[in-house]
């Protein structure tokens, strides 16, 4: 949808400030857009906490929320355009190395740090032995649900598209433009 500038390596998250920038309609460069915008999310961030912690959580917890509907839509809708839920490659371990596996099972492995981060919370609940290990396990349960889902469609999407899945920038943008919503990529790639 946005090309490239000559120049512009910043990686997907200044990619992702330019174009939103330029959907607003407002033509800049990559280095002074990035900055602008960085400081006015670094001012309504600020704003947030400073008037209100609570406030603050709802609306991170909102935006969170929002960009993990916007994934399961895009794959949901990808599936939808494609016809077919099925993957015989991923089914199959086509072109599956036990290096690339192991690969694989590392980035899983380290998806995990941070969960037991409920645990701290034990001296708040009311009912710490109840409530903390249903927390840790629904939140490996609901997080890893959502990794399965949108990994299988990421890697049915990235059948023969160059670059790779490995390679892009912001793949939920190119999975997205695959049927024409590429304006949800840019919606995602804006909430991460």
């Amino acid at each position: 949808m946005f090309a490239r500038l000559p120049g512009f390596n910043g990686g997907a998250d200044w990619y992702t400030t330019l174009a939103l920038i330029r959907l607003a309609g407002v033509e800049v460069t990559a280095l002074g857009a990035v900055v602008a915008f960085s400081v006015v999310v670094l001012a309504v961030a600020w704003w947030f906490a400073y008037r209100d912690i609570k406030l603050s959580t709802r609306v991170t917890l909102g935006i969170e929320f929002l960009t993990l509907f916007l994934i399961l839509l895009i794959v949901a809708l990808f599936f939808r355009h494609r016809g077919s839920l099925a993957d015989a490659a991923q089914a199959g371990l086509r072109d599956v190395e036990i290096d690339h596996l192991r690969l694989g099972l590392v980035l899983a492995f380290f998806s995990f740090v941070g969960f037991e981060s409920a645990t701290v919370l034990g001296r708040e609940s009311r009912q710490p032995q109840r409530y903390i290990p249903r927390a840790v396990i629904a939140s490996v349960v609901g997080v890893g649900l959502v990794f399965i889902v949108s990994a299988y469609g990421l890697v049915a999407g990235f059948h023969g598209v160059d670059p790779g899945l490995d390679k892009s920038d912001a793949p939920l943008g190119v999975l997205a433009q695959s049927f024409g919503g590429g304006f949800l990529g840019v919606l995602v790639s804006a909430g991460v």
